[in-house]
């Protein structure tokens, strides 16, 4: 019969992997045998072939560049740490010697004369820092120009401390006329009239109105710098702060007029008018504010309950604030007895947006709060 090939017979081993591959070596056929030993072959033909490949570009590639003698050298042996220390020194040597030049220039210059300066201080201080702006017009020279302004500014302080309190309230009204007609007179003043306020100031009044910046004191009495003494805040109050501010017009300024105006639709007046409980809810400053106003409004209550129309009422109430405040100032007995003299008037007033126009309420000479 045909000779059959029988595999070999692999001994055990004590290590399991071992049994393990010995185990598939046993099983194994003569195909199966011949299928490995193929793809060994396969294998090693393969790597064979990409060491070939690899040698010859590598052949084909250039070469690198030589390392420089310098490159050489450093790597030999590393440059001595005196060569960094010496250009350091160098360097600290020629920074001491341009310090030295500086210094040796700045000497110099100082020993020498200096540059006349007087044209350019005479020009500011007579003529003002912006005659030296370009394309203007040239001031008059020399000091006329400052002598005339002072002159004026003199004249006009010497008229206004010669003025009684019913003169310059007329004044405001003749002034607030203009402004509600559109037929503002208070010229600009000039550049060196500006710069005589500094030497001081004489108002004529003295105005506690409202912070609302829908009124601008100066603008609607058509005054013009240095008229007005202005102490703003919201709802027109007159607390110890404006007190001194009061105490240093009437006794340091010599104010014989002084005015105190609410305005339409003044925001302070009208939250005035809201409940307690709903002011309790206000911030600390704005609360204490308002209840004050609201304290000052209560002894007027009943009479301002019984204007039936809105905006009437609103008015008064207005008006009643603004009288309260003014009564307040002549509790000093300081401002009373200036005030029952003549020689000081207190008078309170309201200033209507919608028109321009300023109403002022006199107080009687004997006006005093108990």
């Amino acid at each position: 019969g045909r000779e059959t090939h029988t595999p070999p017979v692999f001994a055990g081993s004590t290590m399991p992997l071992v049994d393990s591959l010995i185990a598939l070596a046993n099983q194994a056929t003569a195909s199966d045998v011949a299928l490995a030993l193929g793809a060994v072959f396969a294998l090693s033909a393969s790597l064979n072939f990409v060491a070939l490949l690899h040698a010859l570009l590598a052949k084909s590639a250039p070469s690198p560049p030589p390392p420089s003698p310098t490159t050489i050298q450093y790597i030999i042996q590393p440059p001595a740490r005196a060569t960094y220390d010496a250009e350091y020194e160098s360097d600290i040597a020629e920074e001491a010697a341009e310090e030295k030049t500086s210094r040796a220039n700045a000497r110099r210059r100082r020993s020498q004369t200096p540059p006349n300066l007087d044209p350019i201080i005479e020009t500011i201080t007579t003529e003002g820092a912006l005659a030296s702006a370009p394309q203007k017009p040239p001031l008059r020279s020399t000091g006329s120009i400052v002598e005339e302004a002072l002159r004026e500014q003199e004249q006009r302080n010497e008229l206004v401390k010669k003025q009684t309190p019913v003169q310059i309230l007329e004044e405001l009204k003749a002034g607030n006329a203009r402004f509600a007609a559109g037929e503002q007179s208070y010229p600009t003043p000039s550049l060196v009239a500006r710069r005589e306020f500094s030497r001081g100031q004489v108002p004529k009044v003295m105005v506690i109105g409202c912070a609302d910046s829908r009124v601008p004191i100066e603008i609607l009495f058509d005054q013009g710098i240095g008229d007005v003494f202005v102490s703003r805040n919201a709802g027109n109050l007159f607390d110890d702060k404006v007190g001194g501010t009061l105490d240093y017009a009437v006794n340091h300024l010599g104010i014989r007029l002084v005015v105190v105006m609410g305005h339409e639709a003044c925001g302070a007046v009208r939250a005035a008018g809201l409940s307690t409980s709903a002011l309790m809810r206000e911030p600390p400053h704005l609360r204490a504010m308002l209840l004050g106003m609201q304290r000052e409004l209560a002894l007027c209550k009943e009479s301002l309950d019984a204007i039936a129309e809105p905006s009437t009422r609103e008015r008064a109430t207005v008006i009643a604030n603004a009288v309260g405040q003014a009564r307040k100032i002549l509790e000093d007995p300081l401002v009373h007895a200036k005030h029952t003299d003549g020689k000081l008037l207190v008078v309170a007033a309201y200033y209507e947006i919608t028109t321009g126009l300023v109403q002022f309420i006199e107080l009687p000479k004997d006006t005093l709060v108990a």
